[in-house]
């Protein structure tokens, strides 16, 4: 299998808190006034990763608004799928986030994040990774792991990635507690042997997905 150490050694690192998104105001009307301190009267505004970890300096409940809106700019899911479960999913992701700065990411917790009906790690890693949240026993930061990235993984195989990828599976792309925790240590990991922060590399995995067209986020 490749490393990907030695391939990011060749790359210039990427910049993520510059990774934004164009958000149209109106393919969120749907859900009321929820999203209006996001938008803030803007009709198109363009939102960044650095923009969403601000947004949690206001407070954590326009923080995870303003990570859904910029995770899914359309809206809605993949699909069409409504975002409702999501958006009425704050307050159990307020009581999370409280709990979860006091005790860091473990496999518990991370499973109770993830317990509502319809809301997985497509919105909650993007709500842990943006109140820079870190884990438990291992002090590795929380990154986005939705299915981009996981579709990555499983097409690339890297070395150091191995344990991983061979339990993922592509009729599975829910990351279990054990995998998700078990992605932050390892992209720790690599980020300590590059000069690539482990959002960089999240980044550099979410952009670049073989037989998928580029994601809005640029």
């Amino acid at each position: 299998m490749p490393s990907i150490i030695e391939h990011l050694k060749k790359l210039s690192a990427l910049q993520p808190l510059l990774q934004g998104v164009n958000i149209p105001a109106v393919n969120f009307e749907r859900y009321g006034n929820r999203f209006d301190d996001v938008f803030n009267g803007l009709n198109r505004p363009l939102v960044t990763r650095k923009d969403v970890f601000e947004s949690f300096n206001k407070s954590d409940e326009i923080g995870c608004l303003t990570a859904i809106a910029w995770g899914f700019p359309k809206g809605v899911r993949p699909g069409g799928g409504r975002l409702d479960n999501a958006v009425n999913g704050i307050p159990h992701f307020l009581a999370m986030l409280n709990i979860i700065r006091n005790e860091g990411i473990n496999e518990i917790n991370y499973r109770e994040i993830n317990s509502l009906h319809g809301v997985k790690n497509g919105i909650t890693t993007k709500i842990l990774y943006f109140s820079k949240l870190r884990t438990e026993n291992t002090n590795a930061n929380a990154l986005i792991l939705d299915s981009r990235v996981l579709k990555h993984l499983m097409k690339f195989e890297w070395d150091e990635y191995k344990n991983l990828t061979k339990t993922l599976r592509p009729s599975r792309m829910e990351p279990t507690p054990s995998e998700y925790l078990q992605f932050l240590d390892v992209t720790k990991s690599i980020s300590d042997q590059t000069n690539w922060s482990p959002d960089a590399i999240e980044m550099y995995m979410f952009s670049n997905v073989p037989g998928m067209k580029s994601p809005a986020h640029n």
